[in-house]
């Protein structure tokens, strides 16, 4: 091989491991899975929508029977269930349950209320970070206002709150964080932070010790806004992002009075109500919470609050918005207790807008938003920005385009001069016409500029010799 293609395929080599390291130093389009860690559980979903995976340790305590719980944010006890709904009973004979003696306790979740008995149980989330280290409640009776099935296939409801003993249950720093795909389809629970899931901060909001988030602030659908006073929690069981029945009622309106270039009417249906809408989705106003603190927002735009939508840039001819009133005179999805009817409810599919960490390590528990990556393993640790290696391919490009002019200039440079080896045809006395040529009998004769002869070729046709070359 010479010198300049060995020059050539090591600068080919180059220009491809750089190609290599630009096309995993970036997200892809595709949604991909993470790669868990030892401190991340696996969020998975079904139709009744998010669940975990826990352990139960049985009567043999060699023996454990991994079973689907419900993750709640709004409340620390872990709930197993005897009798309430459709959740999976909890057999005190099978697993380990001892009953402490006590009074009945009431514990009130978002859709139902369970009358509960303390027990003794082993449960285990992650084996490393999250295991409960105090007692559990089993539900004797519930109170529930719905004809859903609530809690189908759940062996019950495990609480990350931390408030009283609950905190004990972090075996090490008091921190999680919630990460959901964009299709709410799937997501990673990490008992501590990770940049990899977020994609640029919103802000910090406080919360009690069950993560309930108390708001002084506002909606606003510009130009309207709405003062609102109360709380937000978050539901990764929830169908629809709620509101409370009179919130609802303005959201749905004032979307309604943005459109009076193109008129838009919703029915009344307080469950996802159908509109009749024709346009682009982008066209449609964002929902802003604002938490009256720290200056931050929760936005929610029509590509969330629209059932249907896909993206911004649809065009549609109707909508569903996926939205609900919440209060406990309304039955089924829009059902929710006394205790959260003042309570704006995030569902799954505005959650999967954003990477949330819930921080109890300090004095306060503090809620870290931050806008949620789309692909978090297609982003390194500690990625070079993306111009550095625009820079890099284009110079690779220019050195590897310059080596082979350098390379083409240098053997034609080399070439030596073609030798004629075929006898030249000698033309007798005549004069040379001004194209280099001489007519005689009809016949175009080409001059040979080098040996000064003459070589015969039919009239018309351009005069090309067969001639073979040699290179010394």
């Amino acid at each position: 091989m010479k010198p300049s293609s060995k020059l050539s395929f090591k600068l080919f080599v180059i220009f491809v491991l750089a190609l290599e390291v630009y096309s995993s130093s970036f997200p892809t389009k595709s949604i991909l899975e993470p790669q868990l860690a030892d401190d991340e559980t696996i969020l998975s979903t079904d139709y009744d929508g998010f669940f975990v995976e826990a352990n139960l340790t049985t009567s043999d305590p060699t023996t454990n029977d991994t079973v689907r719980m419900i993750l709640s944010l709004s409340n620390n006890n872990v709930l197993l269930i005897d009798n309430c709904a459709d959740f999976q009973p909890y057999n005190c004979k099978y697993y380990h349950c001892i009953p402490y003696p006590g009074t009945n306790t009431t514990v009130r979740y978002q859709s139902f209320n369970a009358t509960t008995i303390p027990v003794s149980a082993t449960v285990e989330l992650n084996n490393q970070y999250w295991q409960l280290q105090e007692k559990a409640l089993l539900a004797t009776s519930c109170e529930i206002n719905t004809s859903q099935y609530l809690g189908a296939g759940r062996y019950g409801v495990l609480g990350l709150g931390t408030q009283g003993s609950s905190k004990n249950n972090f075996l090490k720093d008091k921190i999680f964080s919630i990460w959901l795909n964009s299709t709410a389809k799937s997501g990673v629970l990490k008992f501590g932070f990770d940049q990899k899931y977020a994609n640029g901060t919103v802000g910090n909001i406080t919360a009690n010790d069950n993560w309930i988030v108390p708001v002084k602030g506002y909606i606003q659908i510009t130009p309207y806004d709405q003062d609102f006073n109360g709380f937000i929690a978050f539901d990764l069981y929830g169908d629809a992002l709620g509101f409370p029945l009179k919130l609802y009622k303005y959201i749905v309106d004032t979307i309604v009075a943005t459109q009076w270039l193109n008129p838009i009417t919703c029915d009344n249906d307080t469950f996802q109500p159908s509109c009749n809408y024709t346009g682009y989705i982008k066209d449609l106003p964002t929902i802003s919470i604002a938490t009256g603190q720290n200056h931050v927002h929760f936005n929610v735009p029509p590509e969330i609050y629209v059932k249907n939508a896909k993206s911004r840039d649809d065009y549609v001819y109707s909508i569903t918005l996926n939205i609900k009133a919440l209060d406990n005179s309304l039955p089924d999805e829009s059902y929710v207790t006394p205790d959260y009817s003042n309570t704006i409810i995030l569902d799954q599919r505005t959650m999967s807008s954003f990477y949330l960490v819930f921080d109890a390590i300090g004095p306060i528990n503090l809620v870290q938003i931050y806008q949620a990556s789309t692909d978090p393993n297609a982003i390194p640790n500690h990625p070079l920005p993306k111009w550095v290696y625009i820079v890099i391919i284009c110079v690779v490009v220019l050195i590897i385009a310059g080596s082979f002019g350098v390379a083409i200039r240098k053997r034609a440079a080399n070439r030596p001069t073609p030798q004629v080896t075929q006898a030249p045809f000698i033309v007798p006395d005549a004069s040379i016409n001004s194209n280099n040529a001489r007519i005689v009998s009809g016949r175009d004769y080409q001059y040979n500029a080098q040996g000064g002869n003459y070589y015969q070729q039919p009239q018309g046709v351009q005069y090309q010799p067969p001639i073979t070359y040699s290179y010394e």
